[in-house]
């Protein structure tokens, strides 16, 4: 079963679980994707991905939404029922001694969200926050701009475009590619192994560790070969 099965599977298995003597255990958001605009009232899909608790039996998912009067949040958690000894769970490895054949499980989801509406009696925007952990140099200007935990903003706009470009953000990393290609790949285990093509990547792209925001659109000519690429609007290394 695929990263978005495993998801559905949990998420289905909701209506048939209870919550008795099951543990919640609350995970990060890694990776956000979303409409950059949307119309009053409609509804749209939210992209989750992120890690699961390890070591745990793992029941379900579940991802409460907040919609307040300036943002839409998710807080996800998995209802666990204790540990499961079929997984090793980050147990230290004596040197010169063989680690047992035991598989690590730290778990994962890639979940949609649908969101029902956003209210809006003029064009506005919302931001997109997530439970997160996003780090910045103690010594960074950046650390006190932004909330850590807003992964981008959505439109809320009478006429919003046929095709808007999808909004992103989360924990990346960065690497060159074989043609040369600076690409942004997000540390978390979705479908696109490879990553994104940067359109415009940062002047210093030799160690870039952290949080980013931009978002996915289709450019008029294919960029290093990619027919959609990411463009950056905010990037933070990890200190």
């Amino acid at each position: 079963m695929n990263a978005r099965g495993v998801a559905v599977a949990l998420v289905a298995s909701l209506a048939a679980c209870s919550d008795s003597g099951l543990q919640r255990v609350a995970v990060e958001v890694q990776w956000m994707e979303w409409p950059a605009e949307v119309l009053p009232g409609h509804r749209f899909e939210v992209r989750l991905v992120g890690y699961g608790p390890g070591c745990a039996r793992r029941i379900a998912l579940r991802v409460p939404v907040r919609i307040d009067q300036s943002a839409v949040t998710f807080e996800p958690y998995f209802l666990v029922s204790g540990t499961d000894p079929e997984i090793l769970c980050a147990e230290p490895v004596t040197a010169g001694v063989t680690a047992p054949s035991i598989p690590i499980d730290i778990g994962f989801y890639d979940t949609l969200m649908l969101i029902a509406q956003l209210p809006a009696e003029y064009p506005r925007t919302y931001e997109m926050r997530g439970a997160a952990a996003v780090y910045v140099p103690a010594s960074s200007a950046l650390a006190e701009l932004l909330p850590v935990r807003t992964f981008g903003e959505i439109a809320v706009r009478d006429g919003a475009a046929a095709f808007s470009p999808i909004g992103v953000g989360g924990n990346v990393y960065m690497v060159r590619d074989t043609l040369g290609c600076i690409r942004v790949v997000p540390i978390a285990p979705i479908a696109a192994a490879m990553g994104y093509v940067v359109e415009n990547p940062p002047a210093d792209t030799t160690a870039l560790f952290g949080f980013v925001r931009g978002y996915l659109y289709a450019p008029a000519q294919p960029v290093c070969g990619a027919t959609s690429v990411l463009h950056l609007t905010w990037t933070v290394p990890r200190g």
